[in-house]
């Protein structure tokens, strides 16, 4: 949740990630960026730099079902890896990522509305690591301000912009989601270390 954006998937920076180019890709950092809790990914020294762990995937793997590897091609692709870093309990690498597919569209518009709407839901997730309810609730309102008529939208047959990069999932569903947090606010799991998987629901795929 940086003012100035640099997006970790700048393609001409990517092709010399150390892990591009690889048959199975670690996905999951070590850890999840909460402020005031963990290393900053970018400005500490410590940070992640949203660099994938192989001990920590398998961790997350056994702990919850989640997939434990992705491929290079998902690795470039921020809806796909947005939607993993969210269901995983990494909201603020989620943040980061649908981020910069915000910038890439513009920040205007219908695309980026949905883009803005999923940060939203990621931050809300921080919020929620933080225990700041206000937070949460803030956060998921805005973003079924902005999912709303985008659902209405596609209902009349209007699909969402063409777009370079997959939708990690359907403005009705992330619509759907919001809600039902908004109804039934995530509770962190008592002496719980973050990330919790599935800690603000699960982002589906339609």
């Amino acid at each position: 949740m940086n003012e100035a954006h640099t997006s970790p998937l700048d393609p001409e920076k990517d092709v010399a990630h150390p892990l591009v180019g690889l048959s199975v890709t670690p996905i999951y950092p070590r850890y999840t960026y909460v402020p005031g809790r963990t290393p900053h990914p970018m400005s500490h020294p410590d940070g992640h730099r949203m660099v994938g762990d192989e001990a920590q995937s398998e961790r997350l793997s056994k702990a919850s079902g989640l997939p434990e590897m992705c491929t290079p091609a998902a690795f470039r692709n921020p809806g796909i890896r947005g939607q993993a870093y969210y269901n995983a309990g990494y909201y603020w690498e989620a943040h980061e990522v649908w981020e910069g597919a915000w910038f890439d569209c513009g920040r205007t518009g219908e695309l980026a509305d949905y883009w803005k709407a999923l940060i939203k839901l990621a931050a809300a997730g921080v919020k929620a690591y933080e225990q700041n309810s206000q937070g949460v609730i803030r956060h998921l309102s805005r973003a079924i301000e902005l999912l709303t008529p985008l659902v209405a939208s596609t209902n009349l047959g209007r699909p969402l912009p063409a777009m370079a990069h997959d939708l990690p999932t359907s403005p009705s569903a992330a619509l759907a989601l919001a809600r039902q947090l908004l109804t039934l606010p995530p509770n962190l799991p008592p002496n719980s270390t973050p990330p919790v998987p599935h800690l603000m629901g699960r982002l589906s795929d339609t």
